[in-house]
């Protein structure tokens, strides 16, 4: 009883199955008990561990394959597709100098803009001064009595 065994199926056995039987049974057949039970099933265990190994090379065999082709196909769809990139690359900068012309477009409308705003303004201020300093004439001259009367 107080051997342990090794490996996959001696963790399974020491684990689950050995306290069951251990328990089950009188201490003085234990051990006997124990081997023929382990020698019956590991036989059964090691065709699944076997048969786990072999669905794993294969899984990996397959994984191995079909990203080998997609990498084939990816090669071969980048030759394909190199003209339509490099045209998409041209189509782009050709759009990119339509936007630095609207812009450069807008800001000389905008500076034309602020330039008449601006004149007009100083128009109207030359005018509206003007306008104030006659007013003043006009309260001055009435309050010094001569305002034309």
């Amino acid at each position: 009883m107080g051997e342990k065994m090794d490996g996959d199926f001696g963790d399974l056995m020491n684990i689950y199955i050995k306290p069951l039987v251990s328990n089950a049974l009188g201490i003085h057949r234990k051990r006997d008990l124990w081997e023929s039970f382990k020698n019956f099933l590991k036989p059964h265990v090691d065709t699944v561990v076997g048969h786990l190994k072999n669905l794993t090379d294969t899984v990996k065999g397959h994984a191995t394959n079909i990203w080998n082709t997609l990498q084939g196909h990816v090669s071969s769809l980048k030759d394909k597709l190199s003209g339509h990139v490099e045209d998409l690359k041209g189509k782009g900068k050709e759009l990119l100098g339509h936007g630095i012309d609207a812009f450069n477009a807008l800001k000389e409308s905008a500076s034309e803009i602020l330039k008449q705003t601006f004149q007009n303004v100083g128009n109207t201020l030359s005018g509206a001064a003007a306008t104030g300093v006659d007013a003043a004439k006009v309260i001055g001259n009435h309050f010094a009595g001569t305002d034309g009367e």
